[in-house]
């Protein structure tokens, strides 16, 4: 939706731009007693149309989904995942439909970062509420949060049988475009508080500086939960027999 809006924003703009250069055009071929008029009013419509549609050409050309190595098996992963959910222990209910396809974006964006071998136990969606993202949207504005969350709006957590991969997207698609955190089980501190009406937030950090902050809504709760649950201290002892 963020990109349709911007494509939109510079299709406007491109078109109060060449309404702007033709009425240059026109006075400086045509000049008569307005010609200072009309130069300076069609010097405004292309100040204007540049205004609007340079920034949202480049945020929509930014907003479109990459073509990454693996992609194409993104759906296998994410049905990979739920048959392994139930394995760990802690069993959240089987992702839904709608959830799937998140599972495929995330899946996508991480099979590449994966060593030889390595397990996915549990992934998740979270809003991102780093500092960093939250300062973004209170300096700009609406727009600016918007603009903002279509490149690092999501969180994508990834819990495997060695370590803990957290990724930045774009709130509304696309891969990951930023690597938040990616370090071994055991140097990462996780917490997910209960919040205020409801909210609940997962933080993890790491011993490298890495850290992220998310909001987790109700439908993730079970898989955030079960991520606690994998970065506990004593389960680090059952992961030989997670299959």
């Amino acid at each position: 939706m963020g990109r349709v809006l911007l494509i939109i924003g510079g299709v406007v703009g491109c078109i109060v731009l060449v309404i702007g250069v033709l009425v240059l055009i026109s006075a400086l071929a045509q000049p008569d007693a307005n010609q200072s008029d009309e130069v300076v009013g069609s010097a405004l419509f292309i100040g204007v149309g540049l205004v609007v549609a340079a920034p949202c050409l480049f945020f929509a050309y930014r907003m479109t989904p990459p073509v990454r190595f693996g992609s194409a098996n993104a759906s296998a992963e994410a049905s990979r995942q739920a048959s392994r959910i139930g394995a760990s222990g802690a069993m959240p209910p089987p992702p839904k439909p709608a959830m799937v396809k998140t599972l495929a974006r995330i899946g996508a964006s991480t099979v590449g970062l994966l060593e030889p071998s390595e397990r996915v136990l549990v992934s998740f969606l979270g809003t991102n509420r780093s500092a960093g993202a939250v300062v973004a949207g209170a300096a700009f504005g609406v727009i600016g949060s918007a603009i903002a969350a279509s490149r690092s709006g999501a969180v994508f957590v990834t819990i495997t049988d060695r370590r803990v991969i957290a990724l930045i997207a774009g709130a509304y698609g696309g891969l990951a475009s930023n690597v938040a955190l990616i370090e071994s089980r055991s140097t990462v501190s996780a917490k997910f508080p209960k919040g205020l009406f409801g909210q609940r937030s997962f933080t993890i950090k790491g011993a490298g500086g890495g850290s992220v902050t998310a909001a987790v809504t109700k439908p993730w709760r079970p898989e955030a939960s079960m991520a606690i649950e994998l970065l506990a201290p004593s389960a680090m002892t059952q992961i030989g027999v997670i299959r």
